[in-house]
C-alpha cells in the first residue's frame, strides 16, 4: 500500500487516500501529471467527500461483482476506481483512460481485487483498537514503504 501525497497547493480532507498497487500508484502519477488540475481536483474530492454522489461522475458501481468499488470520472476521458473503508481511507485502484466498457472494467477489478484486500488488511489490522485510526497507522505505511 502507498499513500498518495497531496501536491503542494492542494487540500488535504480527513481520509487519507492510498493506491492499493505499484501499478495503480504509476496510473495515478501519470494521470496527474497528464492532468494536474483534474488530479488535484479528484485528490480533493476523494479526500473529503468520497461517497458523495454525483450522476455520471462519482457513484458506487453496481453489480455484487463490483461492491464496494466506486468510479470518479476526473476528466471526459480519464476514471478512477477506488474503494472506501470504514476505517477512513480511501484505495484507488486504477487511474486509466482507456477502460470504459463494463468487460475491460471487470477484468481490471478481478486483477486488482487481490491488491486491494491485501491493503485494507494492512491498514486494519494497524488500526485495530484505536480510536484515531489514522496516527496508529505505522509510519512505513503512511509513507508507502
Amino acid at each position: 500500500m502507498i499513500t498518495i501525497a497531496p501536491n503542494s497547493g492542494w487540500i488535504k480532507g480527513r481520509y487519507l487516500v492510498v493506491a492499493a498497487s505499484t501499478q495503480a500508484q504509476l496510473e495515478w502519477l501519470a494521470f496527474a501529471t497528464r492532468n494536474p488540475e483534474a488530479a488535484r481536483k479528484a485528490y480533493e474530492r476523494l479526500s473529503s467527500n468520497p461517497l458523495e454522489r454525483q450522476p455520471r461522475k462519482q457513484f458506487p458501481l453496481r453489480g455484487e461483482f463490483f461492491h464496494p468499488f466506486w468510479e470518479l470520472e476526473a476528466t471526459p476521458k480519464e476514471r478512477i476506481w477506488y474503494a472506501v473503508d470504514e476505517v477512513g481511507f480511501i484505495t484507488i485502484i486504477a487511474a486509466r483512460d482507456d477502460i470504459h466498457l463494463s468487460p475491460k472494467l471487470a477484468k481490471l477489478i478481478k486483477n486488482r481485487r487481490s491488491a486491494y484486500s491485501a491493503a485494507v488488511e494492512i491498514v486494519r489490522r494497524a488500526t485495530r483498537d484505536t480510536i484515531d485510526g489514522y496516527e496508529k497507522i505505522p509510519q512505513r505505511v503512511r509513507k508507502g514503504g
